[in-house]
């Protein structure tokens, strides 16, 4: 039988977890490794997110969510020379509440869209 109790816990992972929480932007902003969920509100204008560097990003993956109904967009790009979405240099979300989930493919210094919610 496993034993479960704060002995077997890892909580450096837990804690790396919370740390993650969700954030909201409205201007452009450059994503780093404490981000791990971004909530944009381009309400105003088109807001641009940059991603950090796949080669030296150390969460499992970003979250990007539009929660205004703006026909404003969300453009995800890289932040880093040489970097890509799925070999292209961004991708575009335009609904309320669609989401874009990333994870980097570090191999290739590629980012990989892992999930689409809309």
């Amino acid at each position: 039988m496993a034993k479960l109790g704060p002995e077997y816990l890892n909580l450096d992972a837990l804690k790396a977890a919370i740390d993650k929480s969700a954030r909201i932007v409205s201007v452009d902003t450059i994503l780093t490794n404490a981000d791990g969920n971004v909530d944009v509100d381009a309400t105003a204008a088109q807001v641009t997110i940059s991603l950090p560097a796949a080669a030296t990003y150390t969460g499992p993956e970003i979250s990007v969510t539009k929660i205004d109904s703006s026909l404003n967009p969300v453009v995800v790009d890289c932040d880093a020379v040489g970097d890509k979405i799925n070999d292209e240099d961004s991708v575009q979300i335009n609904g309320q509440y669609d989401s874009l989930t990333f994870y980097n493919y570090k191999a290739t210094n590629m980012w990989r869209i892992k999930a689409l919610v809309s």
